[in-house]
């Protein structure tokens, strides 16, 4: 993990979080992520990731940042329960894996996560950032780390859901979205979380620091359209019109004393 952290490059995605925050949700169907993601021996984290890649590449493109040569770290959530979450609840490590935004096309991009994960899972320790985190709590300074770091540009993680639609309080919950914490100068998250078929991501970035936010989801869904539309050369088979997620993606502007939480 210390080799990855040391070759991770400076762009414009490291900036210091202010209270305010921007959010796009974006509905995908998971059987037709499965079908995209397998067609190229991935997995659907594997996919998340390198839409992730996609819509960086656009938008560090569209700042005028150099991102034809670029990787880039993006810690990525591993679960380290061995079975059902238990009465400790969640247990969580984190690995770095390096985003091809330096690949031009999005098939190459997929197949370039594809190895940068399975190198990550066999180089790493997933419990290494949590030593790190425990030795930086006890001297007192995660917090001058997390505002100046450079180890990583985002965070992504990728949940699984209730497989079949549950009722709240009498009510069926139609969609659920996971929105993610930001902290220091990590200013960007993508969190992906499959629910009843549905395998929504939702993309989260700090206000002031990425007013351009549309941009990187035009890229997502450029990039989703793209490869869906290689399993599926008639464009049958869930590539949404427009070329991107289902309609239904919805995007918000969370500031600081309101609406700070999206309802759905």
């Amino acid at each position: 993990m210390l080799g990855a952290a040391w070759r991770s490059p400076r762009t414009s995605l490291n900036v210091p979080l202010t209270p305010g925050r921007r959010l796009v949700v974006l509905p995908f169907p998971l059987a037709e992520a499965r079908t995209v993601a397998h067609r190229y021996g991935a997995t659907v984290n594997d996919l998340i990731l390198a839409l992730a890649a996609g819509g960086v590449r656009a938008l560090l493109r569209s700042r005028g940042e150099p991102a034809d040569r670029l990787w880039l770290n993006c810690t990525v959530a591993v679960s380290l329960r061995a079975g059902s979450a238990g009465p400790d609840g969640n247990r969580t490590g984190a690995m770095l894996v390096r985003l091809p935004v330096a690949a031009g096309q999005p098939a190459d991009r997929l197949r370039a996560v594809t190895a940068a994960t399975a190198r990550a899972k066999g180089e790493q320790s997933v419990t290494a950032a949590n030593g790190i985190l425990v030795a930086l709590a006890r001297l007192g300074l995660v917090r001058w780390f997390s505002r100046r770091q450079h180890v990583t540009a985002l965070v992504e993680s990728n949940m699984t859901g209730p497989v079949t639609p549950i009722r709240l309080l009498g009510a069926p919950v139609r969609r659920v979205i996971a929105v993610g914490n930001l902290a220091g100068n990590v200013a960007l998250s993508v969190v992906a979380l499959s629910y009843a078929g549905e395998l929504t991501v939702t993309v989260q970035a700090g206000a002031d620091g990425f007013p351009d936010l549309p941009t990187l989801v035009a890229g997502i869904r450029q990039d989703w359209a793209t490869l869906a539309a290689g399993c599926h050369p008639s464009g049958a088979g869930g590539v949404p019109a427009g070329g991107g997620p289902r309609a239904g993606a919805a995007a918000g502007d969370l500031r600081a004393g309101r609406n700070r939480r999206p309802m759905t």
